[in-house]
Order: structure tokens, then sequence, then C-alpha cells
């Protein structure tokens, strides 16, 4: 019975967190804070062209 429910809850449970980790990004991203602020302030240092959104679209 568990050997039927283990395959299905791993694939469920890494779906929720890459739907979690993607909605992250995107928020931050777009200044909302999360993930994205992070990722954010990586690519500024890593690539100069980077500007996030609400940069772009003055928010």
């Amino acid at each position: 019975m568990i050997t039927q429910i283990v395959r299905p809850f791993i694939a469920w449970s890494m779906f929720i967190l890459e739907n979690n980790v993607r909605s992250a990004v995107s928020l931050g991203i777009i200044g909302a804070g999360g993930l994205g602020v992070t990722l954010s302030i990586f690519f500024k240092e890593r690539i100069p062209a980077f500007t996030p959104l609400s940069e772009i679209f003055d928010f």
C-alpha cells in the first residue's frame, strides 16, 4: 500500500516546490520581495544590464 503512494507523493511534492519557487522568483523580480530579490541582486552584480521590471515600468 505504501509503495503505491510514494511515487505520486514525491511527484506532487516536487510540483508544489517548483510552483512555490517560480512564484517567489516572479514576485521578487517585479519588486514584491521574495527569492527574486536575491536573484535580482545577484544578477545586478554579475550582469550590469539586468534591470527588474519594477525599474522598467516604475511601479
